[in-house]
């Protein structure tokens, strides 16, 4: 399994420290912020290739590249500071988070996409909710690990002379 409670953990205290904006649940209600920040894994566990399988002591090792996207939106009442924040939090992810990343948690930061405008209506009627954000893709190595029955030995009867050519 990938580390997402870690990857999680650096990538939120680092933003939030860099931007200085406060990091949110998605489904946590407005507190009066005026901007903050939402980290949201959109897409998980898509496999690069076939897994590398080792078998060693009674023990598979599967290790395989695998993709996981994340985004993070800013949401606020200003258009200019949802910009600004969601600009610094690319900004952060692009060059100082990217070598962070990659020397503690073995994660490599594969694209950081453009900010777009993430405004939506949860209903018809409904105020509109306001948002900028971004769309990161992300690399890293997942190893599982199973126990096996191994056979040491195999008799075989009825199999008295092997016959080659």
């Amino acid at each position: 399994m990938i580390p997402v409670e870690n990857i999680r953990s650096f990538i939120v205290d680092e933003v939030s420290g860099y931007t200085g904006l406060p990091f949110k649940e998605q489904d946590e209600p407005d507190n009066g912020e005026t901007s903050w920040l939402v980290f949201d894994f959109s897409r998980i566990m898509d496999n690069r290739g076939h897994p590398v399988v080792e078998y060693e002591s009674g023990i598979m090792r599967e290790t395989q590249t695998v993709e996981f996207t994340v985004t993070l939106y800013v949401y606020g009442s200003s258009h200019l500071e949802r910009i600004i924040g969601s600009m610094k939090a690319r900004d952060w992810l692009a060059h100082t988070g990217r070598d962070g990343l990659k020397e503690n948690l073995n994660c490599v930061l594969v694209n950081a996409g453009p900010v777009t405008n993430r405004d939506y209506k949860e209903y018809e009627d409904a105020p509109w909710i306001r948002r900028e954000g971004f769309d990161a893709v992300f690399r890293t190595v997942q190893v599982r690990e199973t126990e096996v029955e191994t056979i040491d030995t195999v008799i075989i009867k009825g199999a008295d002379q092997i016959v080659s050519n």
